[in-house]
């Protein structure tokens, strides 16, 4: 398997149905290439809502940026 790369919601919303849940946050650390990355999933529009405000207080807690700003990185 290829590291650090990005989690697809498929794969989120397989676990959520093989677990029950209706609400999913992945986090996943490659430290090879220090990638980090993460993925959310809901059930509906408000778990995913919900899932997503989730994602970002992760993100925030461990510093990272968002794609947006990555990608303005990369380009400089």
């Amino acid at each position: 398997m290829e590291t650090g790369k990005r989690m697809l919601i498929s794969l989120a919303k397989k676990i959520a149905n093989d677990l029950g849940y209706d609400q999913i946050i992945i986090h996943g650390y490659d430290s090879n290439t220090n990638i980090q990355s993460i993925c959310t999933y809901g059930k509906t529009k408000a778990d995913c809502r919900n899932a997503a405000k989730g994602g970002e207080v992760i993100k925030q807690l461990l510093g990272l940026k968002d794609e947006n700003e990555i990608k303005k990185a990369i380009k400089k």
